[in-house]
């Protein structure tokens, strides 16, 4: 629905729908004949009060502005006509907030609750779903890391074995996959890199205790292709 004349028209098509959706915000933008965009928008927002205590009065949680620009002259429209319209529509918006939505800052402070409501509701499902997953799925925990990284490390360290080895581990309750890498040097020093870093053993030993193994392999020599990738980004 729009309210419509020859000199501006209100948009009013979607309001219902911002109010009921409870946001906390409305936008109405108003078009005046003899500019070529929208140069008046209404702007109703619900404030957000982090940490504050928020005022019984509901009418004190709602802003309402109007917010004005040139908009862009049409060419060839009599310019005072067109600013004739653009008083006309302006007074006509204050009218509107003024007497059609004010009156119902109950309704959207009800709105707005019910959204932040549900919001928080979905939210705390997702989180105790995640925390589940995680509780299912225990972390290696801090002497078995300590033992893999020395692994990896006397495992990379033998002069038969494989320039370059991995060990991989999951984020628990995720199939986001993290590997700490070794790499023997020219000099047979042992380099770890993790999560595109150089690392130390004792640092990666902690990295590597909050992590969890469930599905994969640790340990694992890699493939050529992927030996070269890990070799590389070391240089």
């Amino acid at each position: 629905m729009t309210n419509t004349n020859t000199a501006f028209t209100i948009n009013l098509d979607n309001v219902e729908e911002q109010i009921a959706y409870g946001s906390g915000r409305v936008h109405v933008e108003v078009k005046v004949a003899g500019f070529w965009s929208s140069p008046i928008t209404l702007r109703i927002s619900r404030e957000f009060r982090w940490g504050r205590e928020e005022s019984a009065d509901v009418y004190n949680n709602w802003t309402f502005d109007v917010s004005h620009s040139s908009g862009g002259t049409e060419s060839g429209y009599d310019s005072l006509m067109g600013e004739r319209n653009f008083a006309m529509a302006l007074l006509a918006t204050l009218d509107y907030a003024t007497d059609q939505l004010k009156p119902r800052v109950p309704e959207m402070e009800a709105a707005y609750k019910a959204r932040r409501a549900a919001d928080e509701a979905a939210y705390e499902a997702e989180r105790a779903a995640k925390q589940a997953k995680i509780d299912a799925d225990p972390a290696i925990g801090v002497m078995p890391a300590r033992a893999y990284i020395d692994a990896l490390v006397e495992n990379t360290r033998q002069l038969n074995g494989p320039k370059v080895r991995a060990l991989r581990a999951r984020i628990r309750g995720t199939d986001t996959v993290l590997t700490i890498v070794a790499r023997r040097n020219w000099n047979d020093k042992i380099q770890l890199r993790y999560n595109g870093s150089s690392i130390g053993r004792k640092e990666a030993a902690t990295n590597l205790a909050g992590l969890a193994f469930a599905g994969l392999v640790p340990d694992v020599t890699m493939d050529e292709d992927e030996r070269l990738k890990y070799d590389r980004s070391f240089n």
